[in-house]
């Protein structure tokens, strides 16, 4: 590949491992999560640097390329630097585009919700379970918060904890509240998610995240469960695991394997930040045709094309979307929190990440004291399909590391101190393909990565690519021609 100067980089490839660390963020939890944070980020970078197989590269080439570890890199960070500088959220337009988009028929950002009931069926709310919060939001002022009771100080089960359910099509559960009850054959649920940046799941046996996270199924009469798509979150590195249970009839097994993706929270770069959640469900007409898809901060996580969930089974349709808090064996501290925000449901297309302008803002994560600059690249990315590495049952138990592709679209420096940084001529450069341009193209998906430069002068290597962010539609697009952004991988799945 040629050389060119400074318009792209190399994302290079990447062999370090994590193996312990964090959750995500709430600001007056920032201190008490950073002193946390520093000892499992350097517990991390010993046992990292012990399994090393090579150094990462970064030269500077015409075209970006990388591929992505199994588990995502550890970061090297300043001495007394707990986490990676990171991007916390991009502020979405105050007018959501998302709520108008084509099939999104399921809506919810909390700011003008007074009681969980009215959007949703089936709840589990208060003390220590899902109430509307204002501590922490991705958009507005609000959010679905969960801040967990600890073990020890639970009567009964020491897991209980918050969960809302809508219930959708033909559903015979809460059909009252069901406007469209058209059978519904293929759904794509997205969401927001962070951990408190000073979660922690460090009990006396290891790492235990709460598995139970989101789930898509079937339930018919007298709440019995016909099938479940999980979107749970497993092993000691707190990845997203996507599991499916049936007893359809015509199926072939009741518990499929599993599939382990690469997405952790249990590192440095996805503690205390908002992440982009989705998931869909596309039934077939006979056995292994369902389509299981998972996407993570834009990325395409899960792609399980031939997936024997309903095996031709037309008795019921999909009927219900369940986000959930359960953590099996509960909460070791006190205070441990996560938050829920804009969710939604589509039964055409994929919705992907929020939806800017073309000169988006970028909120950052507080950063140490004495940080003198960081420094901010914006890239559109495209991601190559996935490769299956482990098969069980003809269907993926895991994939090769994802490989990245793009070019750097923008850059700037702000001061260290700087809270949020706008992604326009005055602030820095637009470069690469958009070199001379004055925003982001429309309807692209784009992702940042920042490095920190500390008291000293020196620098911190730069993040992976994180915070995707699709910008809106062009003006005068028709309903029915919004597509999924350009850069998002959606499975080969037609409209």
């Amino acid at each position: 590949m040629r050389r060119f100067g400074e318009r792209s980089w190399v994302w290079g490839v990447t062999c370090f491992v994590v193996v312990g660390c964090a959750g995500g963020g709430a600001p007056r939890k920032a201190r008490r999560g950073a002193d946390r944070g520093a000892k499992r980020t350097e517990t991390a970078m010993k046992t990292a640097a012990a399994v090393a197989v090579e150094k990462p590269v970064a030269p500077v080439v015409e075209e970006i390329t990388s591929v992505e570890p199994d588990v995502q890199a550890v970061e090297t960070v300043d001495e007394g630097d707990a986490l990676p500088p990171r991007v916390d959220f991009v502020k979405p337009l105050r007018d959501d585009p998302v709520g108008r988009a084509p099939g999104v028929y399921f809506f919810e950002d909390f700011e003008s919700i007074r009681n969980l009931k009215d959007r949703f069926q089936d709840t589990s709310e208060g003390e220590g379970r899902f109430v509307v919060s204002g501590e922490d939001r991705m958009s507005g002022s609000r959010s679905l918060g969960q801040t967990y009771r600890p073990r020890d100080s639970m009567k009964g089960d020491p897991g209980g904890a918050g969960w809302v359910s809508r219930f959708v099509g033909d559903s015979p559960i809460g059909a009252s509240k069901i406007e469209d009850k058209r059978q519904q054959r293929r759904i794509w649920a997205r969401w927001y998610h962070k951990f408190a940046e000073d979660f922690n799941a460090e009990r006396e046996d290891g790492i235990h995240y709460p598995p139970k996270h989101a789930r898509l199924g079937c339930k018919a009469a007298g709440w019995k469960k016909v099938y479940s798509l999980l979107h749970w979150i497993g092993g000691k590195d707190g990845h997203i695991v996507i599991e499916r249970h049936t007893k359809a009839p015509g199926t072939h097994r009741e518990w499929i394997p599993k599939c382990d993706t690469s997405f952790t929270f249990e590192t440095p770069l996805n503690r205390g930040r908002w992440i982009h959640m989705e998931m869909a469900l596309i039934l077939g007409d006979a056995g292994r045709t369902d389509h299981v898809m998972a996407w993570a901060d834009g990325r395409l996580i899960c792609d399980i094309p031939n997936d024997d969930l309903v095996g031709g089974w037309k008795d019921l349709g999909i009927t219900y979307m369940m986000w959930d808090c359960y953590w099996n064996g509960g909460s070791p501290v006190p205070g441990n929190s996560r938050y829920y925000d804009d969710l939604a449901l589509s039964n055409r297309q994929a919705v992907g990440p929020v939806r800017t302008s073309g000169k988006p803002t970028l909120v950052l994560c507080e950063g140490p004291r004495g940080a003198r600059a960081v420094e901010v690249e914006v890239g559109f990315v495209t991601q190559k399909p996935l490769k299956p590495l482990k098969v069980y049952d003809k269907v993926p138990g895991s994939y090769k590391p994802i490989e990245l592709s793009g070019d750097v679209v923008w850059k700037g420096v702000v001061d260290g101190t700087a809270k949020q940084v706008v992604v326009d001529a005055a602030t820095g450069a637009f470069t690469g393909s958009l070199a001379g341009r004055d925003a982001l193209e429309a309807n692209t998906m784009y992702m940042v990565r920042l490095r920190r430069q500390n008291g000293r002068g020196a620098w911190t290597p730069w993040t992976d690519w994180h915070a995707a962010f699709a910008t809106d539609w062009a003006p005068g697009t028709a309903r029915d021609e919004k597509a999924p952004p350009r850069g998002m991988l959606n499975g080969d799945v037609t409209r």
